[in-house]
């Protein structure tokens, strides 16, 4: 019996017995799984459990609510993100952007506006500035030969007023006419002598370089430079011409 129990084979006998009997204390068959539910395939994954198991312990025990899982993200519609290469989108900064620039361009088709009335003003002011200028200038040469004519009219109506009182000079005595002309300044006796015949004026200065009343005085000299000098002027006109 001792030879038994101390042979190998009866020691590799009980252990394959105590492994046997310890495969069947410690295994436990696996729990079959029900077959997949076709519907509940198809259900979103984001459903929140009916149910979540707390510890005991969890402070989360002393909620009033129940935990429930959070809804899904709605997608973002196509209006709010817009088309591709284009400004319709939700965004305010830059919307108000937009607006600015769009208020911008506003206020320069305004100043563009502006500046088209008032170069069409400042061409009719032009315009009227012109035929002002040329009234004035019409006026102006109108009012030159209305001088002129007069000047003329009058230097005729002189010439014609001197002529007429040489004429009566020239008709009365030599003496007689030197005691009328000796009143008269040096400028009128010389322009009534120049318009007298040179035999009539020559009698007239020689009285009055030879009367008692006027020989004394010079004024036979001086007359007769003053007639010199009216000669030359009228000369000097007629070697223009």
């Amino acid at each position: 019996m001792k030879k038994i129990l101390t042979s190998k084979w009866f020691a590799l006998g009980v252990g394959m017995v105590g492994f046997v009997l310890t495969i069947l204390l410690v295994y436990e068959p696996a729990e079959t799984k029900s077959p997949a539910d076709p519907a509940g395939s198809e259900t979103s994954t984001n459903e929140a459990p009916a149910h979540v198991e707390v510890e005991e312990h969890s402070p989360l025990k002393a909620l009033p609510i129940p935990i429930v899982a959070p809804p899904p993200a709605e997608p973002m519609l196509a209006s709010q993100v817009g088309e591709p290469g284009s400004l319709r989108f939700n965004n305010p900064d830059i919307r108000e952007l937009v607006d600015e620039l769009l208020r911008e361009k506003e206020k320069l088709l305004k100043w563009e506006a502006d500046l088209n009335e008032l170069q069409q003003r400042l061409a009719l002011e032009k315009e009227f500035i012109g035929a002002i200028t040329q009234e004035v200038l019409r006026a102006k040469a109108a009012m030159e030969l209305s001088l002129t004519n007069g000047r003329t009219s009058i230097k005729d109506q002189e010439k014609r007023q001197l002529s007429d009182l040489a004429g009566v000079y020239t008709n009365m005595p030599p003496g007689s006419a030197v005691a009328i002309l000796n009143g008269m300044e040096v400028d009128d006796i010389a322009l009534i002598l120049n318009n007298m015949g040179p035999v009539q004026k020559a009698l007239i200065l020689e009285n009055f370089a030879t009367n008692e009343v006027t020989k004394t005085t010079g004024k036979a000299t001086e007359i007769s430079e003053k007639i010199r000098r009216l000669v030359r002027e009228q000369e000097i006109p007629t070697k223009k011409r």
